[in-house]
């Protein structure tokens, strides 16, 4: 598993294959064909192989040493242990995501795990 850090440099989550949990192992969104979804189906942002765009371009949260990002990232923090990953639920019926907006040179007003039911 593989953290996942926010625009502070802390750990915010992991990313497992396909899909990101949250710091306790809790599965709570799934990449498909670039977009991100919630396990209720609501897309949520993109994923660029190494960090996620929120829905107004800014980033969300990135590997470290992601690039194309648009920002300096801070120094990440040290993360934790991983944890055990639980199953994840089987992905809903996912919504048709939007157009993407253009990269924004900045960092999301969304937050990593904000849209989690």
């Amino acid at each position: 598993m593989t953290p996942l850090y926010n625009s502070a440099g802390r750990v915010v989550g992991f990313a497992n294959n396909n899909t990101f949990t949250d710091l306790r192992g809790k599965a709570i969104a799934y990449v498909q064909n670039g977009s991100v979804y919630n396990y209720r189906g609501r897309h949520v942002g993109w994923w660029r192989g190494d960090h996620m765009r929120g829905p107004d371009g800014g980033v969300v949260a990135w590997f470290q040493g992601a690039s194309g990002l648009g920002v300096i990232p801070p120094i990440p923090s040290i993360p934790p242990i991983p944890p055990i990953p639980a199953i994840p639920p089987i992905p809903p019926i996912p919504t048709i995501p939007p157009i993407p907006p253009l990269d924004k040179m900045g960092w999301s007003s969304s937050t990593f795990g904000s849209w989690v039911p």
